[in-house]
């Protein structure tokens, strides 16, 4: 059991790094919204 998390963890990290920069994306794009909506 342990040893296939520890074959699935560099996966597990890569997904979770991708869903960070995607969500990262999207909150930066709607600050610039909000701010270009400000302007």
């Amino acid at each position: 059991m342990f040893n296939l998390f520890k074959k699935q963890l560099p996966k597990l990290i890569i997904w979770l790094l991708l869903a960070l920069s995607i969500a990262a994306n999207s909150i930066e794009q709607k600050i610039h919204l909000q701010q270009k909506n400000k302007i």
